[in-house]
């Protein structure tokens, strides 16, 4: 009797069943890879497009700022030259009433002639005030009030010190240049310690002979960083504009960007910020460029964080006449991934 052989019995239900779900896990399995290939790669399609968006729209927003106080420089040396400034008896600063009025980023107004003679008008507390040095005020630095035609009104304050345009750096640096041109940010102690910056054009009459600077002082202010704040980077990414210096003109966060007290004050650095999100993304950027002064186009990068990954635009902005900022828009790659996780 020939010897019995032990045969595995396997169903034939089995036999049609597991090829069939291997093939379903197969495809589902590399359907959820290609999902979250995908899901990446939208991620950074999405993420590229905001981030160009917002630099392009911070762009916008910072041109008004750099272009509208040499406009108003513009029109005030045209008057100066044409004699429609009496800087000599300094009785009405309309010119510089209205526009200190309807530019709130604009602090002050005025201009210096080359005889020492200084006029224009400036934010005091909550209303615009005509400011003075002449022969008048003994070449002081005085306030007045102005009515609504910016006629001289009541005397207000004047400063002890001697007061010669010509020896200020706006007026300096705009004879030196010859042409429109900024100061450096500084620390604007007159208005509760924010940043400003002081743009200012020489004037020359018929013959090119100098006989003025005009300037306007801009103060960078809350409505900047209001902006910056307003703006919808991601969930929880961040802007920021800086000097070559790194230091810090206004981002989107609400933490102090001056840091000391009286004369002392100065604005913060980037890397010293107390935001992650800008202290770690300027550290990142010095690191890889080896300086800011090494950042010369526009550029898409990304960096590690914490194990994740942030997505980062950069952009120089350059006006030809001294602005030599970096806008930077930082946004964390989970931002967009929630999103996509949620639909894969």
């Amino acid at each position: 009797m020939p010897p019995t052989v032990n045969c595995l019995k396997i169903p034939l239900r089995g036999v049609l069943v597991v090829p069939f779900v291997l093939q379903i896990f197969t495809a589902v399995s590399l359907t959820g890879w290609l999902s979250l290939r995908n899901g990446q790669k939208a991620v950074n399609d999405v993420a590229s497009q905001l981030r160009q968006e917002l630099i392009a729209r911070i762009e916008g927003e910072l041109k008004q700022y750099i272009n509208k106080p040499h406009d108003i420089n513009r029109v005030n040396s045209v008057a100066f030259a044409q004699g429609h400034i009496d800087m000599v008896n300094s009785r009405n600063a309309k010119q510089f009433l209205t526009q200190v009025q309807i530019s709130p980023f604009v602090f002050s107004s005025y201009c210096g002639d080359a005889q020492g003679y200084y006029l224009g008008a400036t934010r005091r507390e909550s209303k615009i005030a005509m400011t003075a040095s002449n022969q008048e005020t003994n070449y002081h630095f005085s306030f007045y009030e102005m009515d609504n035609w910016g006629d001289r009104q009541k005397f207000l304050e004047q400063v002890n010190s001697s007061y010669d345009p010509r020896q200020r750096p706006w007026y300096i640096s705009a004879v030196k240049a010859r042409q429109p041109t900024w100061s450096n940010i500084f620390v604007n102690i007159l208005n509760n310690g924010k940043p400003a910056i002081t743009a200012s054009e020489p004037v020359y009459d018929s013959e090119g002979k100098l006989v003025g600077v005009c300037a306007t002082l801009v103060v960078l202010s809350e409505s900047l960083r209001g902006f910056l704040g307003s703006l919808s980077i991601g969930k929880t990414g961040k802007a920021f504009v800086m000097e070559r210096s790194g230091s810090m003109i206004s981002s989107s966060t609400k933490e102090p960007l001056i840091k000391g007290k009286g004369k002392d004050q100065k604005m913060i650095a980037a890397v010293e910020s107390r935001e992650p999100f800008v202290r770690e993304t300027a550290k990142y950027l010095q690191q890889k460029f080896g300086g800011f002064d090494k950042i010369k186009k526009s550029e898409q990068l990304d960096f590690s964080l914490n194990s994740q990954r942030q997505f980062v635009q950069l952009l120089p902005l350059n006006d030809g006449r001294g602005i030599d900022w970096i806008i930077v828009v930082v946004v964390p790659e989970s931002d967009f991934m929630e999103q996509i996780n949620a639909n894969t």
